[in-house]
């Protein structure tokens, strides 16, 4: 596993979007991380793992896409345990790095 590598789900139109406007703007769409109102984006150590949880979850994902992120440190630091949804989230915003095209 590359430690500062993780993967996420967007709901793709918006995403796409929000990664073509922060280009034209000369930066990078973040995924959030945890803050006070918000526990934090999820994100999974493979694509394997965010299509496992697509497969499981196939109503709720279909208008999702499979992004890359780059974490600020390491996934140790920037991610936290499991959750009760059995999906780990975001401790750190980090940077959308590339859509993943896979089916």
């Amino acid at each position: 596993m590359n430690k500062t590598q993780a993967f996420t789900l967007g709901r793709e139109t918006s995403y796409d979007r929000a990664i073509t406007e922060a280009k034209a703007r000369g930066g990078q769409m973040k995924k959030t991380g945890l803050r006070d109102d918000y526990s934090g984006g999820w994100v999974w150590v493979g694509i394997s793992d965010v299509k496992a949880f697509k497969q499981l979850h196939p109503k709720e994902t279909s208008t999702y896409a499979i992004y890359e992120l780059s974490l600020p440190t390491s996934w140790e630091v920037d991610v936290g345990a499991k959750g009760a949804d059995g999906v780990h989230r975001l401790i750190n915003d980090a940077p959308i790095v590339r859509k993943i095209n896979v089916a």
